[in-house]
């Protein structure tokens, strides 16, 4: 006589958890501090770049990172994957950030800031023009949707104090660390 389907059924849910429990395990990080190893399968910002091995709390890889595909658990059999096929797209990747690199710094080369201030002799101005003046002025051009800070501008000597036209970095906050050259025209008002 057959079993029961129930009993079956039971049995193969309890087969796949002990099954499931046994792959954790097995990803568990030495030390005793609780946590478990993940592969991230793509970048992710609070974790690392894809690739990565990073430890995590077993619920956090359980309920959030393994279920919706950010990362597997780092058994044997995955980081041989990981190590064997370089991560798809990658090269792709990197060529759309090159172009996106290049079409940025031409775009910001394009463009000359005009600040006007009060001068004293026709060349030195009354204070300084700073870097949150110049992060100011950037919201009224085409390049407001940088989102370019005060502390995304480098201002050689903390400011400008003369009239005429100067070279200037800003830092987009969509490519940190990326620094483009901006021209500054300083002009009396």
């Amino acid at each position: 006589m057959a079993a029961p389907a129930p009993a079956a059924a039971a049995a193969a849910a309890a087969a796949f958890a002990a099954a499931a429990a046994a792959r954790r395990a097995s990803c568990r990080v030495p030390g005793g501090s609780g946590k478990v190893a993940v592969l991230l399968r793509r970048p992710f910002d609070l974790l690392g770049h894809a690739g990565a091995e990073v430890a995590v709390a077993p619920g956090y890889a359980r309920n959030f990172l393994v279920p919706r595909g950010v990362a597997v658990y780092a058994t044997a059999l995955n980081r041989a994957r990981f190590a064997a096929a370089p991560l798809a797209g990658d090269a792709a990747r990197a060529a759309d950030a090159a172009r996106a690199q290049r079409l940025l710094r031409a775009r910001v080369a394009a463009v000359v800031l005009t600040v006007r201030r009060a001068s004293k002799d026709g060349a030195a101005l009354y204070g300084t023009v700073t870097a949150a003046d110049i992060a100011a002025q950037l919201e009224a051009t085409p390049l407001r949707n940088l989102g370019v800070r005060e502390a995304g501008v480098r201002v050689p000597g903390g400011g400008l104090g003369r009239l005429g036209v100067h070279a200037v970095e800003v830092e987009p906050r969509a490519m940190p660390g990326q620094w483009f050259e901006l021209k500054v025209h300083v002009m009396s008002s």
